[in-house]
């Protein structure tokens, strides 16, 4: 019936069967890259690259390995010659980013992700701190950390003024995400910074995933990622590795807890207890029950205009 939108809920099959369906479209219409009026729109690389991690959320490892190989191997996608370049205004639609939200400001208020990034003390709201497991997670001269999170002591360029940052500009942690904040030639905040959603490092470091998981070896891959950032390469890396190399090359990307998860769906890890762990003040041991939590609860609100069609999502009902 037209303009009947209220529907039954689909399953995760038939989402990711949409999904793999769209991609694969997509794959074959986008042009491969744009010039640099249109830089930022979805290309080839981003469909390949979102079918990379579908895949390896479906643990499919060869379509994920040849997915991500189209890209890895496209000449206009590659890694940036540093990781900050990622994250400046001039240089944010860079061949290594294969997908992001475009913000520019002026159209987007406060709502951009530099706005809920940047700690108070430098104009933002500062509702994502990292803490200090975090910081521990890098190696030691790591250059990411620098280029990901703002440390007390650091100088921070604002237009023509530089800030000495402190705790209290965060109020929290002592510590505030850098990637995401980018500042205005007058030093205020800037909120024309993009959100990237997908990246040539974090894509190859999902064919790595994928290699090992198939019993390949993924240090190749992995080490692109390693080497850019000027650290010693692994030999037979294992998933501790891709671990540990997410977690520093994608923090404060929107990625972490969903990869615990897919990990704990495969016993890799055990996200009960790891969520369960007191890490101090500001994060808490926190109850996590599987496999409730794999979902989010449907807002009660939605259920009820359904008339009933929609079925709140397993064990929320209790």
């Amino acid at each position: 019936m037209a303009n009947n939108f209220n529907k039954a809920k689909s399953t995760l099959a038939e989402v990711q069967a949409q999904a793999e369906s769209d991609w694969l479209q997509a794959a074959q219409l986008l042009p491969i890259s744009y010039g640099d009026a249109d830089a930022g729109r979805v290309t080839q690389g981003a469909a390949y690259g979102f079918l990379t991690k579908l895949y390896v959320y479906q643990e499919q490892w060869a379509k994920a390995i040849a997915a991500g190989n189209n890209v890895i191997s496209n000449n206009a996608y590659q890694l940036a010659s540093t990781f900050d370049i990622n994250f400046q205004l001039a240089t944010e639609n860079n061949p290594e980013i294969l997908y992001s939200l475009q913000y520019e400001g002026g159209w987007t208020t406060d709502d951009s992700p530099a706005w809920y990034h940047t700690p108070g003390g430098l104009g933002g709201g500062a509702f994502m701190k990292p803490i200090q497991d975090l910081v521990d997670e890098f190696e030691p001269g790591d250059p990411r950390l620098g280029y990901t999170i703002f440390q007390p002591g650091d100088q921070v360029q604002m237009g023509s003024t530089v800030h000495t940052f402190a705790q209290g500009d965060t109020r929290l942690t002592g510590f505030a995400f850098r990637k995401y904040t980018n500042f205005t030639d007058a030093g205020d905040m800037s909120q024309s910074l993009n959100a990237p959603w997908l990246s040539f490092g974090g894509c190859v470091l999902l064919v790595a995933e994928a290699k090992i998981r198939s019993g390949q070896n993924g240090d190749t891959e992995l080490n692109a990622v390693r080497t850019r950032a000027g650290l010693s390469t692994k030999a037979s890396a294992t998933m501790a590795d891709i671990m540990h190399e997410r977690r520093v090359e994608l923090a404060g990307e929107n990625e972490r807890h969903q990869d615990l998860m897919r990990w704990d769906k495969a016993n890799l890890i055990d996200l009960v207890a790891l969520y369960a762990l007191d890490r101090g003040a500001y994060k808490p041991g926190r109850t996590f029950i599987r496999p409730k939590h794999y979902y989010f609860p449907i807002p009660q609100r939605e259920i009820d205009l359904s008339n009933g069609v929609l079925e709140q999502n397993t064990n929320y009902t209790e």
